[in-house]
């Protein structure tokens, strides 16, 4: 029983690790991070587009977009409190990005695999760069845990 406990706190403080850092690097590619992509503009501009309807041409605009509606409804209230999504959504990328460490482990886990597969799959998902990439901007990828 003591090696058990042993072994689960210790794959804890692993993913504890693993969660520090992705935020660090996530973190740290935003700083050096020089300007939005064109996805993260495209979806910018449609939320101010959004923005300028009622809710009735907001539900008939809405069936020519192809996204999930939280999506625009965070854009839209990051806007609300910021005037500026991306300075709310970001960092709010970076959080469910690093979190997706945690579900990678998770889903291996559930799988079927051992804890040590589970630990090298989230150390895969920390340095991924694509991963990386999309924390920091204003894109949907890293909200699909919503």
């Amino acid at each position: 029983m003591s090696f058990v406990k042993n072994r689960f706190t210790f794959v804890c403080i692993i993913l504890v690790v693993l969660l520090a850092m992705a935020l660090a690097v996530r973190l740290l590619s935003w700083k050096n991070a020089s300007s939005l992509s064109r996805d993260s503009i495209t979806y910018i501009e449609q939320v101010n587009k959004l923005e300028r309807l009622s809710d009735i041409n907001f539900i008939e605009d809405k069936q020519n977009i192809s996204t999930p509606p939280l999506f625009f409804a965070i854009l839209f209230f990051c806007k609300k409190i910021a005037h500026s999504p991306e300075k709310v959504l970001i960092p709010l990328n970076i959080l469910f990005s690093s979190l997706f460490v945690l579900l990678i482990f998770g889903i291996t886990i559930a799988a079927g695999s051992d804890y040590c597969v589970g630990i090298i799959c989230s150390l895969l998902a920390v340095f991924h760069p694509k991963l990386i990439d999309w924390s920091t901007q204003v894109q949907r990828e890293s909200l699909y845990l919503l």
